[in-house]
């Protein structure tokens, strides 16, 4: 974890472990082979391709994804279960309420 916060120190001006925001911070060789990599950034990014924006982490997904074991994409990767927890707090709150 010391190689990785170097790195972001290096990049951002800070090493704390926060997200940055900054898309593709986060390469294969900040990762240990095997690693579960969780992405939880949100950047706006222009697609060359497309000429349209797209959602993107902060994790060079197709650079980690040959090197971790587990990887989250976005988007599509922790956003469903961050709502479904949501929801079942949410069901919690209200049965504690009923009763």
């Amino acid at each position: 974890m010391d190689r990785v916060r170097r790195s972001l120190k290096a990049k951002t001006g800070s090493g704390y472990k926060r997200q940055p925001g900054i898309p593709k911070l986060i390469t294969s060789d900040m990762i240990k082979e095997g690693a579960a990599v969780i992405d939880v950034g949100i950047n706006y990014v222009h697609d060359p391709v497309t000429g349209e924006t797209k959602l993107v982490g902060d994790v060079d997904f197709e650079a980690v994804k040959k090197k971790a074991g587990f990887i989250t994409p976005v988007p599509g990767g922790v956003g469903p279960m961050t709502v479904a927890m949501l929801l079942k707090n949410t069901l919690l709150a209200a049965k504690k309420s009923i009763y």
